[in-house]
């Protein structure tokens, strides 16, 4: 988050010949030291959780997860709210959002109304492409827009990184 007091990141670990991602939080001791990480219990499922966006008050957390029975394709973008108990009921952003194909990497703005991912529905340029859509004034985000050839090319376009100063996009 903003003030730097929490961080939540990707863990793989190995089950036989299958590879499991969960997310993970460590909360800052002092100036410079993190606690050992310990797993977000209430998202975890027997699939994946990675590729995370975190608000900047780090009540929002957006996140990927793939191959779930309310999935739009292999993988989707799930949102969930911390409550004063801990995380809500992680909820599928839903077919505006989430398409049959792969949709993951979100980066949620500072103001908390945009929201940046890479996808590789059709329409786009190449493999992977970043798309964005706004949250709607009723609730609910609009439909996605492609980011245009000026960012997007025949390759994959990933990891999207939207900085506060509302005008810097960092991207790989």
């Amino acid at each position: 988050n903003a003030d730097k007091s929490v961080m939540i990141y990707t863990s793989r670990s190995s089950a036989g010949t299958h590879t499991i991602e969960d997310l993970f939080i460590s909360e800052r001791q002092g100036d410079s030291t993190y606690t050992k990480g310990v797993a977000i219990e209430e998202l975890q499922t027997e699939g994946n959780e990675s590729a995370h966006t975190l608000s900047k008050d780090g009540t929002i957390l957006i996140f990927t997860a793939c191959q779930r029975r309310d999935s739009q394709g292999g993988c989707d973008l799930y949102i969930t709210f911390l409550k004063s108990n801990g995380w809500s009921e992680p909820r599928n952003l839903g077919p505006t959002i989430n398409s049959r194909f792969f949709d993951s990497q979100p980066c949620l703005s500072a103001d908390n109304k945009t929201l940046y991912f890479s996808s590789e529905r059709k329409n786009g340029f190449g493999g992977r492409d970043l798309w964005m859509s706004r949250l709607k004034d009723i609730g609910g985000w609009s439909k996605p827009v492609n980011l245009g050839e000026s960012i997007n090319s025949k390759g994959n376009e990933e990891n999207p990184y939207f900085h506060p100063d509302n005008t810097t996009l960092y991207f790989e």
